[in-house]
């Protein structure tokens, strides 16, 4: 179940319009893998798209060791005119910030896809460490409504507090 610790933020320029946003939850959980395999990191169990059961398999490895409660970030969009300018580094930045207060949290996460991991996104925009940046699922994905390579980014929330005090 998503925690009231949860929201969007959004970047906007002098005019007031929007750049950027990003999202972050915070899910109190047994682990990720089961919200992944579930649905529940998207849906809400009543609210599953009806093709879910198409989903491709989840890769468990570097899923099963997220355990218990944990922060993903997801939602991110930067208007193309802005993406060579940091705003979305520093949206996660400000984004992950807020969730490492939060009780309990044990590790930080979010997905990218392969075209953005093949050019070391997960590191060089979003922050995480090397060996934070692993493929979990490759095929259909009822999220998007496509088959995709999907990247699982995470780290450990005590490295997450530090990196962000560097």
């Amino acid at each position: 179940p998503v925690s009231p610790d949860s929201f969007w933020l959004k970047a906007t320029d002098q005019t007031g319009t929007v750049v950027a946003t990003a999202a972050l939850s915070v899910q109190r959980s047994q682990g990720l893998l089961d919200d992944m395999r579930s649905g529940r990191l998207w849906y809400r169990p009543d609210r599953l798209p009806d093709d879910w059961s198409l989903m491709a398999e989840v890769i468990a490895a570097p899923a099963a060791g997220v355990i218990g409660h944990y922060s993903h970030g997801g939602g991110v969009f930067v208007e193309p005119q802005w993406r060579s300018s940091g705003v979305g580094r520093d949206l996660q930045r400000i984004c992950r910030a807020m969730t490492l207060r939060c009780e309990g949290l044990a590790f930080v996460t979010g997905f990218i896809l392969e075209e953005l991991a093949s050019r070391n996104g997960g590191q060089r925009i979003y922050g995480y460490p090397p060996g934070g940046v692993e493929p979990v699922l490759a095929g259909y994905w009822p999220v998007v409504q496509r088959p995709v390579r999907l990247h699982l980014c995470h780290m450990p929330a005590a490295q997450a507090l530090t990196m962000l005090s560097d």
